[in-house]
């Protein structure tokens, strides 16, 4: 993991002049926040960094973080993000520990989400997701380098339907892809299938960027994958891909009168 760029000379002695002020505790949690991206809440700080009220509470009367009362949530100037994240990353340990229940967090939420896009108040959720949609790239891109495919699993669908329901596509194609060129290189029937998914949703952004090409390739392929892998050796919800892959094949041919 490449480090956070450092602050100019006289700004980074301002930021380690105030560092060395901080408790351990206080520390330890200034760095840990440095994994959130576009802000985070009282509760994510908790969950994440193990943070308390009175923590954040210090943390904001040194102006290294800021609590926005509209919003309720907490920010880190970028620059002092940066600060914060060359601090952790100094602790190996301690940053791979927060940066997994950063990504178990957001990718959690990402089920929910795609859950709650089917149902009855979408909008409702995109209002809860979006202002967290620079945290869910984050744990999704972490997810995919550590290749931990059950939290890919688990927020795949979520995300994808995030991104097409807003309509912010190359953020779809970029999330999809990755995770393409990251399960190409794996060889097991559960990277396969996940495959299979992400080149469904690869061929639903394509689709609606007018790439009919791509999208039909990309389909072909995802298909390929999905109806030959055999349900007993699988893992669960391949019926449910497999109908998700057919369905875009469905809304594809029709829209090209086929």
């Amino acid at each position: 993991m490449t480090r956070a760029r450092r602050a100019p000379g006289s700004i980074h002695a301002v930021f380690d002049a105030t560092w060395r002020q901080l408790h351990e505790h206080e520390q330890a949690l200034f760095a840990a926040l440095s994994v959130f991206r576009g802000g985070f809440s009282r509760a994510a700080a908790e969950e994440v960094g193990g943070a308390t009220m009175r923590q954040l509470s210090g943390l904001a009367a040194k102006s290294l973080i800021h609590f926005d009362r509209v919003r309720n949530r907490y920010t880190l100037h970028e620059m002092v993000r940066q600060f914060a994240s060359s601090k952790l990353a100094d602790s190996p340990v301690q940053e791979a520990l927060v940066r997994r229940r950063h990504s178990v967090r957001y990718c959690t939420i990402a089920q929910t989400l795609g859950i709650e896009l089917l149902g009855a108040r979408q909008i409702e959720a995109i209002g809860r997701a979006e202002p967290q949609a620079e945290n869910l790239r984050v744990a999704w891109q972490w997810a995919i380098d550590q290749l931990e495919w059950p939290l890919v699993k688990m927020s795949m669908d979520g995300l994808g339907r995030f991104y097409e329901w807003l309509g912010r596509l190359q953020d779809g194609v970029a999330g999809a892809q990755i995770a393409v060129s990251a399960l190409r290189a794996a060889d097991d029937a559960v990277a396969h299938i996940l495959l299979g998914e992400a080149l469904t949703w690869c061929s639903v952004f394509a689709f609606a960027q007018g790439k009919t090409d791509d999208a039909v390739e990309q389909l072909k392929e995802a298909l390929r994958l999905l109806e030959g892998e055999s349900e007993s050796e699988a893992e669960e919800g391949l019926v449910v891909k497999r109908a998700f892959a057919w369905l875009q094949a469905g809304i594809q041919a029709t829209s090209w009168g086929r």
